[in-house]
């Protein structure tokens, strides 16, 4: 206990944001009781495990809200640094308190709804709809991640935004109420922004869905790296993509993500066709567990894996790799059953004859053909061997062992006997004395020594 009382603050903080679950992803649950626990274990802990708290605040509640305002909240606040807020359907009076007490922030998530308390019967109306100009807040001048999913309303000034924002997560999409957010997103923060998650609603107006989809054309199509779905996509939507999806119109698109629902298999469809038809650069296609639901069970995980791939291997004969290195990614391992099972072995089959690795989880991988056979070259050269094509291995089988076992006792034998004699070089083999023979006899000198018909002497 001595030694970790003796370890430097920022290793102490380090090791609070690990155990406070703050290293995960880009917007975590923070484990504030397991913080609040480490605050209180010595006196050297308490200003580290404080440090980390006041890092990351999330408030989610009225009651969250309300402890934040007492004074020791404020005190403790006032010491350390906040660097990521989070304001989880608060009224927007609130939201702007929330911004007034943490300047320079560098990640902000904002959850609103006018109509607060709809899950349990007693929703309360805010008085004043907030607008998205609260995104023009001055603390929020210098952020990088933003999370917005909110129903906002159309502000009088509706000009670009131009935070450094380079993630992006937008909720509630197509925007009805406040269209003119897309535009202020998309092409303010254009130069910047590389990756975007889109939450789309159930339900799209037509007028809004042809704004957002113009804006994203207009916008961030040229310039975008990585593009996540959070829950199912609308169909219209990746009907447009499927006409940008091109290295000439997307040519920084690296990798799309796509959640593993039970019922977005027809979305799936048509993503599916968009990155086997056309000639992008996109590096990696990801199966992800979808964020906003509990996590499935092994049975029903594998199930939608099965469903999703019986989509998608099909055109992997058709796939326009364009000579480029692809992968798949899912999310769980695979146990060694369900790779076995003749749906996964054809998916790998097929995979891999087009160039394509897949890996599962975090350390387990399935590697191309094609790639496999360069690592067996590089090994044989690095030895000193020539890189030549490789040959196929003959299975072993039953006759083959037999085959091995008989010419190993025939090699033994053959060796317990003596070597036969070998005759000298240039010398005329033994002839027998009752051989008959005709024309000349030579000496071993290559001489001729009779003519004639008789016996040959010995």
């Amino acid at each position: 206990m001595a030694q970790l009382q003796g370890l430097d603050q920022p290793v102490l903080e380090r090791i609070f944001a690990f155990a406070g679950g703050l290293t995960s992803h880009v917007w975590p649950q923070p484990d504030y009781a397991t913080l609040k626990a480490c605050a209180l274990v010595c006196q050297p802990w308490r200003y580290p495990a404080q440090s980390v708290l006041a890092k990351h605040v999330r408030i989610a509640s009225p009651e969250a809200m309300q402890a934040i305002r007492s004074r020791e909240a404020k005190r403790m606040l006032a010491e350390h640094k906040t660097l990521v807020l989070e304001s989880v359907y608060q009224w927007g009076i609130d939201t702007y308190w929330l911004l007034d007490r943490f300047p320079n922030l560098k990640a902000f998530r904002i959850d609103y709804d006018p109509l607060r308390g709809q899950t349990d019967g007693q929703a309360e109306r805010d008085e004043e709809w907030l607008t998205w100009d609260v995104l023009r807040h001055p603390s929020l001048t210098g952020i990088t991640h933003l999370y917005c999913k909110a129903d906002f309303q159309e502000p009088d000034d509706t000009s670009l935004l131009t935070f450094p924002v380079h993630n992006l997560t937008l909720g509630c999409v197509p925007l009805e109420h406040c269209p003119a957010l897309h535009k202020a997103l998309f092409s303010g923060c254009k130069k910047t922004l590389s990756t975007i998650s889109l939450d789309f609603n159930q339900i799209s107006p037509k007028p809004a869905l042809d704004n957002l989809i113009e804006e994203f054309q207009a916008g961030v199509a040229t310039t975008l790296e990585h593009l996540h779905f959070t829950n199912k996509p609308n169909i219209n939507f990746l009907m447009s993509l499927h006409s940008k999806m091109n290295a000439a119109k997307m040519p920084f698109l690296y990798s799309i993500s796509y959640p593993l629902l039970p019922n977005a298999l027809a979305p799936f469809n048509i993503l599916a066709l968009a990155v086997v038809n056309n000639g992008t650069s996109l590096v990696e296609f990801a199966l992800v567990e979808p964020p906003n639901e509990p996590p499935a069970s092994e049975e029903e995980h594998e199930r939608l894996v099965l469903k999703y791939l019986a989509a998608f291997g099909s055109r992997l004969d058709s796939f326009n790799m364009m000579a480029r290195k692809f992968r798949f990614r899912f999310p769980r391992v695979w146990p060694a059953r369900f790779v076995k099972t003749p749906e996964i072995a054809r998916f790998l089959d097929r995979a891999g004859a087009r160039g394509c690795d897949v890996w599962c989880g975090a350390e387990q991988r399935f590697e191309s053909t094609a790639k496999a056979i360069e690592k067996r070259k590089g090994k044989r050269v690095a030895k000193g061997g020539a890189a030549e094509e490789d040959e196929e291995e003959e299975p072993t089988t039953l006759d083959a062992v037999q085959r091995a076992l008989q010419q190993a006792g025939a090699s033994a034998s053959s060796s317990s006997r003596a070597p036969p004699a070998v005759p000298p070089p240039f010398s005329t083999p033994p002839i027998s004395s009752a051989a008959k023979g005709k024309g000349k006899a030579v000496n071993g000198k290559g001489g001729s020594v009779d003519k004639g018909k008789g016996k040959a002497r010995a």
